[in-house]
């Protein structure tokens, strides 16, 4: 077999194992969950949007890049850690991803721009990452949205945590995203499941 042949095997490999971990949300109208591939996509599709939309003076080459990678510590885990999950959940899984680091950098230590781009994304050191992180969190909110809310609803996430989430992402958010975030948070607030009577 050709090099060539198995460092694409490789890939496509390392991609089969990112479909099969599970998040949280669900597709809407389907009792399936989103997987982190189809996560990755929306996160990279959602991060070209907010680009053209905020025209920021970021490379959009480094932002899809990072979009690309930016779960890709999750390989190997059956379902991911909710958002919301505790300190311990939170802390197995930084544990995890960081053997899971160590083992991508060796494994793909020959496709040096993939595990650089995984590299400098985990320490979050730039704008284009914090604009991904960002666009990250309003997938999130964008999805649940869509699907009234079900994710939040089945693991119990009440409408003062939403709000406390929401606050906490917005002050990490890029600059750039600010406007657009404070907008989407404004009209979920509305719409959100258990949001109180007034």
């Amino acid at each position: 077999m050709s090099e060539d042949f198995t460092q694409l095997q490789k890939v496509q490999r390392f991609v089969l194992d990112l479909i099969k971990v599970q998040r949280n949300h669900l597709i809407p109208g389907d009792e399936r969950r989103e997987n982190v591939v189809e996560h990755s996509f929306s996160t990279a599709m959602i991060c070209w949007r907010l680009f053209e939309m905020t025209n920021p003076p970021l490379s959009i080459e480094k932002i899809m890049k990072y979009a690309i990678v930016h779960d890709s510590l999750e390989r190997g885990q059956r379902f991911d850690v909710n958002t919301y999950a505790g300190e311990s959940e939170r802390n197995i899984k930084k544990e995890y991803e960081k053997k899971e680091l160590i083992k991508l950098n060796k494994e793909f230590e020959d496709f040096t721009d993939f595990v650089n781009m995984l590299n400098i994304y985990e320490k979050l050191p730039d704008d284009e990452a914090i604009f991904v992180w960002s666009a990250d969190k309003i997938q999130h909110i964008i999805l649940g949205s869509i699907d009234n809310w079900r994710p939040y609803a089945s693991y119990g996430v009440s409408y003062d945590q939403f709000c406390e989430k929401g606050e906490d992402i917005f002050n990490k958010c890029s600059p750039y995203l600010k406007k657009v975030l404070s907008g989407i948070l404004k009209e979920s607030k509305k719409k959100y499941y258990d949001r109180p009577k007034l």
